[in-house]
């Protein structure tokens, strides 16, 4: 039992230096535009409302999403960086972030090509008001609307695949493994994960990517595996739904069939094959 709530508390606490983070930035960041907003109003001699003022900060934050992710998830790594490097201990080695044989990139990469091929499919499936709410929400992190700038790449192709892979599977999923059977822990971990994405259509998606990151994580040995998974997906994520964006249901539906028989035929070999080689390998993130 104290080993279980030892554990149980270590992820706890993952998971909310990640939530916090973002919390601390996002407050800093519409502290910081409201007194610039008010500092202009008070210059020009014009009054703004709290109303007003609240709608205009708001607005701003959503359209510098992007930019404020990459600070957040940057001053996440850096906490962490420092915790470890207090209690004598290397962030990559405590987050699970190891070589894997190089050979099993492009199965790697092919799972995450599938896999965000079947979610665009089914997305097109949707009612149309989940469909907006869902559309509404992701165009400030693909950049649907402003189209893919330097920050969507950085923050939605680079940092977000590092970070959420380094809390999620490298720290949440390794603690809930000591404390609950690994079936558990994952499922927990994906939930967790899922729910970290707020609107409800990426959470119901999350979750399964969540498992499916959990399981190529568990099976290599090593969370830089789930890294690369996770950067192609939200490469591919993006990019797909741009350039079939006026294909037919047909040609989507041909799509997203290539896509699953690939999920399945990658999830195989990941399943089958023996990770342990030494040689040959390849890594993410280098420390």
């Amino acid at each position: 039992m104290k080993n279980f709530l030892s554990q149980l508390g270590k992820a706890i606490c993952y998971f909310l230096l990640f939530v916090g983070t973002q919390s601390i930035v996002i407050s800093g960041y519409m502290f910081v535009y409201g007194i610039k907003l008010g500092f202009e109003s008070a210059v020009s001699g014009t009054e703004l409302d709290a109303d007003a003022m609240t709608v205009a900060v708001t607005e701003d934050v959503y359209s510098n999403l992007n930019l404020i992710l990459i600070i957040s998830g940057c001053l996440t790594i850096l906490i962490l960086w420092i915790v470890f490097r207090c209690r004598k201990k290397k962030l990559l080695a405590e987050t699970g972030i190891r070589t894997f044989s190089v050979k099993y990139v492009p199965v790697i990469a092919l799972l995450g090509i599938g896999f965000a091929a079947v979610v665009t499919f089914v997305l097109g499936l949707l009612p149309e008001e989940m469909l907006e709410a869902y559309a509404e929400e992701s165009q400030y992190i693909t950049g649907s609307d402003t189209g893919i700038t330097l920050t969507v790449i950085l923050s939605n192709m680079i940092i977000a695949p590092v970070v959420e892979e380094m809390i999620f599977r490298g720290l949440i999923l390794s603690r809930l493994k000591r404390a609950v059977p690994v079936v558990w822990a994952v499922v927990i971990s994906s939930v967790i994960f899922g729910l970290a994405h707020g609107q409800i259509v990426w959470m119901a998606y999350a979750f399964v990517l969540g498992v499916v990151l959990s399981v190529v994580a568990i099976r290599t040995e090593s969370v830089a595996a789930a890294i690369l998974l996770h950067a192609v997906f939200n490469v591919f994520g993006t990019v797909i739904p741009t350039v079939c964006e006026d294909c037919s249901a047909a040609v989507m539906g041909a799509i997203a069939a290539v896509g699953a028989v690939a999920m399945v035929i990658s999830l195989y070999i990941i399943a089958k094959q023996s990770f342990h080689e030494k040689t040959d390998s390849v890594t993410v993130v280098t420390e």
